[in-house]
């Protein structure tokens, strides 16, 4: 999931390598996001960017590239009678560990495995 988001910083020209890229999957398969959106976003921004001249860029691209997630979540919550930062630190744990940007890829991968 987040090789896409690499290229997107990329099409913004924020100078992102293979080296931020496994560096971010050491991160991430080392939980130092916390399992949530919020961490993710700290943990890359951290590592992706390294200079203050594409703050602003990696902040549009991640804004873009995960809209809705925190909306999505609130939803998710109110039925599972569990918090929205529950609902969407396990939505967001979901798309990453199997590479998908939207509930409905996640939806669509569910229901082909019945």
């Amino acid at each position: 999931m987040f090789v896409d988001f690499i290229y997107e910083l990329r099409k913004r020209k924020v100078p992102v390598g293979t080296q931020e890229a496994v560096a971010l999957a050491h991160a991430l398969a080392k939980d130092l996001h916390g399992s949530s959106l919020d961490g993710f976003y700290n943990v890359a921004r951290s590592l992706l960017v390294h200079s203050e001249a594409h703050l602003d860029d990696f902040d549009l691209v991640f804004s873009a590239y995960f809209r809705g997630a925190q909306i999505e979540a609130k939803a998710i919550a109110e039925e599972l009678y569990i918090s929205p930062a529950t609902a969407a630190r396990h939505v967001a744990n979901i798309m990453l560990k199997l590479g998908f940007r939207s509930r409905a890829q996640i939806a669509a991968w569910a229901t082909g495995m019945k």
